[in-house]
């Protein structure tokens, strides 16, 4: 019974629920009815409180009652269709009532007119489209919100305030200053220049207050990087007239933050002593200046490179910094530099092997490549996996592949660690491809030179298989040209797009519908209506699939020169020539050069060509023809057997003697390429050349040389040259031998042979610092009972051993100080090229050497009378000299100037200042 009184009670609860939301729905829509209708509507739902009370009871009743008595039940409930009608056209009329107020309140938020109050750099039409608020809209709050998101947007308002009122939106704008000017005070350390880059505020801004305190951060993150740890930067604000603000920077340099110390955390594998060495930065020293013992950010990100590539170098392949610890000491004057490693585990190189997706290569050259690594490796006894042996690895067998006509092969690496044994083996796979062929080859930036002189220095046609290797070969013959300042190679996929002109014969016309091309040729389409031409870009994009195009672009510079060649000694006075040459004559590759040259001592006349590709062949073709005249000064003291030759002319305790060689020639010389590195050479030469001793004081071995010499020479020169660049050699090495034999008609009759040699090597990645070897000989003897001519013998000096004058070293006559020239000689160069920190378009380099070298023997005139080698100096004595000096490649061409110091020498040697010597100018 219990039971069943609360659960009527809850019932009832739940049925008054009901009741007071029916009440509440109706409450609602008596708003929305006027009074006279209201108050009929609500005196008919008025019940009593015994009808209320009797309806409540009927249905608490009518869930007790049967199934069949409740169905007759509420058939006495229905309505009539007639009076559900009446009913529903009540409720109608009810809605009507409601929506027309609605109709009368939604007028009330149409937008009718904008105003915009305040100041604003834009006009009122611009803030309103930027607002996006449009007369004739409905105003809600989401337009106020998203007016005010867009033009705060904008950065230049400092308060945006939207008011609606009576269909009028009011934007009340308050605006950002405007930076008239933007300055930096108290910066000594850093220039202002460099700060104004790195901060955002500028002129004519509008003023953000968190732009203006991000920009502080950056410019003191600026000497932080710098080593200027402490330093504190301030903006400060100064106001002025039409709403504009000056913002200054106030810097607060501190002293530049030394390094007091370096320190290594968890390093096990190798000291801290040893990691420092590898390190650029170093602790500060004050009996070392050096600018990398104090701190700078940029360096430091240096040092970790440093450190990772020297781990990997060493096994050490999961190597890596966690951190960089900078603390300030607690004076304030130095800063403390902790590195926290994790060195990871230690492999030793294991297996290497390489394997391929391409079916057709031919692996035993890869196989040879890591082969010949491995040799080396278990040679130098370090069986430590290097990182960067690995790669180079992996470069020169994707180098390989390519020259085997794959052009865009990838090579794909794969690490395997085998922890037991602490090995790293590596697998090199080779991605499959197909071979590629070239398609075109297009040469751009050549504005005067011809397209055929840079064709004939490719080693690649159209249509063969591609090589990497012989398109480096290729790019390499074209630098040695030395017409082009850059060349620069690229390599593409060939593609329709591309311009592939359509050969009109290789296309058959019928009733104008293209039937059928030639795919053996390169085709373009151009433009044709004909639908058939979408088909053949299909082919011709098919056909194109497994070719690529080469790209060589170049850049021209000056290949002729004109100027003034000058040098000047004390002894030798000063020389002065005027010259011309052009080694690409209007484009063609051919060379012309006209030469003028008088001094103290000679005048020369010359004129030569030279066809390179002679006929189109690959000959050359040269011919030269000149006249000179050569006046040799002598003088000389005797004072304890030190002599002093060629010295004031004007002093008058120096006698002065001289005689005068007047020679004219004319030769040709026609050369072959055996191979891409072989060159042989061979050439006639004729001269006759005429002695004029006007001096009785000469030397004997002057005197006794004949008056008038003709000379019929035939020259064999054969050449080896790898030298990646002949202008700036960076690798490579080239040998010459040359015979030349006179006698072939004429009076003169002797043999001479050559050899020289040089060798390059660069000594650091960036081919910066390059290392060169050279050295030349030669002798020369007579034949059929003839001596050697003074003029055809070696004479040594200055331009073989810097510090020396002209003709400073070999035999000489101990009487008169005249030198007699050699038979034999030979000299040596080594020196180190180096950048010496200019800018590179001024281009000098520096340059460190040692030169020596030796001439001796001399061949008595042949019926003379009282001479002897007892009478001439002549020692088998090597001479060295030690300088340096400076390579300059100008406007003007290659200037060098050399700065020797004799070393070793003989007291009759002659010595000169330093050799300076200025070049072609090119224009």
């Amino acid at each position: 019974m219990l039971r069943f009184i609360c659960f009527l009670t809850l019932f009832c609860g739940l049925l008054s629920f009901n009741f007071i939301s029916d009440s509440d729905s109706l409450l609602a829509m008596q708003n929305n009815i006027p009074s006279n209708k209201k108050n009929s509507l609500l005196n008919k739902q008025k019940k009593s409180p015994n009808e209320i009370k009797k309806i409540n009871v009927k249905k608490i009743q009518s869930n007790n009652i049967p199934s069949n008595k409740k169905n007759n039940l509420l058939n006495k409930q229905k309505k009539s269709p007639n009076e559900i009608k009446k009913i529903n056209v009540k409720k109608i009329q009810s809605n009507n009532i409601i929506n027309k107020n609605d109709d009368k309140q939604t007028s009330n938020k149409i937008i009718k007119n904008i105003e915009v109050i305040g100041d604003s750099i834009w006009p009122k039409e611009s803030v309103i489209s930027i607002s996006k608020i449009s007369i004739g809209n409905y105003y809600t709050d989401d337009v106020t919100n998203n007016a005010i998101q867009k033009l705060y947007s904008t950065g230049h308002y400092n308060r945006i305030n939207i008011l609606f009122l009576d269909g009028i939106v009011k934007i009340e704008l308050i605006e950002n200053p405007v930076l008239a000017q933007v300055s930096i005070e108290g910066n000594n350390e850093i220039i202002s220049r460099v700060i104004y880059e790195t901060i955002k505020s500028k002129p004519l801004d509008t003023y953000k207050k968190d732009i203006v305190l991000q920009d502080a951060v950056t410019i003191s993150n600026l000497y932080k990087s710098r080593g200027y740890l402490m330093t504190n930067v301030t903006p400060k604000i100064i106001k002025l007239d039409k709403n504009r603000v000056n913002l200054i920077f106030v810097v607060n340099e501190s002293p530049k933050m030394k390094i007091n110390s370096i320190q290594f955390v968890g390093n096990n594998a190798f000291s801290s002593s040893k990691l420092k060495d590898i390190i650029i930065s170093r602790q500060y020293a004050w009996y070392i200046l050096s600018p990398v013992d104090f701190f700078d950010q940029a360096r430091l990100e240096g040092d970790k490179i440093m450190l990772r590539n020297f781990y990997m170098k060493n096994g050490y392949i999961d190597f890596k910094i966690t951190n960089i610890v900078t603390e300030i000491s607690p004076d304030q004057n130095g800063s403390v530099i902790t590195f926290i490693l994790d060195e990871g585990k230690h492999y030793d190189c294991g297996s290497i092997s390489v394997n391929s997706e391409i079916k057709n290569i031919d692996l035993l050259p890869l196989e040879n490549i890591i082969s010949d690594y491995k040799f080396k490796l278990n040679k130098s006894k370090n069986s430590n996996f290097n990182e960067d042996d690995i790669e180079n690895l992996k470069e020169k067998i994707k180098k390989e592949v390519e020259n085997q006509g794959y052009a865009f092969v990838n090579i794909d690496r794969i690490n395997k660690k085998d922890k037991n044994d602490n090995v790293l083996n590596t697998e090199f796979i080779v991605l499959n491809q197909t071979p590629y062929y070239i398609n075109r080859i297009n040469i751009d930036g050549n504005v005067r030179t011809k397209d055929e002189v840079i064709r004939r220095e490719i080693r690649l046609s159209e249509g063969d298989p591609f090589s990497r290797e012989i398109l480096d070969y290729s790019k390499m013959r074209i630098d040695n040209l030395d017409y082009f300042s850059e060349v620069k190679l690229k390599v593409s996929q060939a593609s329709s797009k591309n311009s592939y002109l359509i050969n009109l014969n290789d296309i058959n016309y019928k009733n104008d519908d293209i039937l059928s091309y030639n795919l053996d040729k390169n085709i373009e389409i151009n433009s044709f209506s004909d639908k058939n031409v979408e088909n053949i870009k299909n082919k011709n994009d098919d056909y194109l699939k497994d070719k690529v195009d080469i790209d060589i672009t170049v850049q021209e510079k000056g290949t002729g020169t004109a100027g003034i060649n000058m040098g000047y000694s004390v002894k030798d006075g000063l020389t002065f020539g005027i010259s011309t040459r052009e080694r690409n004559i209007i484009g063609t590759g051919k060379e012309i050069g006209v030469e003028l040259q008088c001094g103290p001592r000679s005048r020369i006349i010359g004129f030569n060509i030279t066809d390179p590709y002679f006929m189109n062949k690959n000959m050359i073709l040269g011919f030269d023809i000149s006249t000179s005249s050569y006046k040799n000064f002598v003088g000389g003291t005797d004072n304890d057997d030190n002599y002093i030759y060629n010295l004031n002319f004007d002093d008058n305790n120096i006698s002065r003697k001289n005689y005068i060689i007047d020679k004219n020639s004319s030769g040709i010389n026609i050369g072959y390429h055996l191979n891409d590195k072989l060159l042989h050479r061979v050439g006639y030469s004729i001269s006759l050349d005429h002695i004029q001793k006007s001096d009785s004081q000469l030397s004997p071995f002057i005197t006794s040389q004949p008056d008038k010499t003709l000379s019929s020479v035939i020259h064999n020169t054969l050449i080896y040259n790898t030298i990646d660049n002949n202008a700036n050699p960076k690798k490579g090495y080239k040998i010459s031998i040359s015979q030349s034999i006179s006698g072939i008609g004429g009076n003169n009759k002797y043999i001479r042979n050559t050899i020289s040699g040089s060798y390059h090597l660069s000594i650091d990645s960036n081919q910066k610092f390059v290392f060169s070897l050279s050295a030349k000989a030669g002798v020369i003897h007579g034949y059929d009972n003839n001596s050697i001519r003074i003029d055809d013998s070696y004479m040594m000096g200055m331009y073989d051993i810097c510090g020396f004058s002209v003709t400073g070293i070999g035999p000489r006559d101990k009487n008169t100080g005249d030198a007699l020239g050699a038979k034999k000689y030979y000299s040596g160069r080594a020196d180190i090229t180096f950048p010496i920190g200019l800018p590179k378009e001024i281009d000098i380099k520096g340059a460190l050497f040692i030169e020596a070298g030796d001439s001796h023997g001399i061949d008595i005139p042949k019926n003379s009378v009282g001479l002897s080698k007892s009478m001439v100096f002549d020692d088998k004595y090597l001479r060295t000299s030690i300088g340096f000096g400076f390579i300059w490649e100008s406007p003007l061409g290659k200037i060098g100037i050399d700065f020797g110091k004799v070393i070793r020498s003989k007291n009759y040697d002659q010595k000169d200042n330093p050799r300076i010597s200025f070049g072609y100018g090119i224009y």
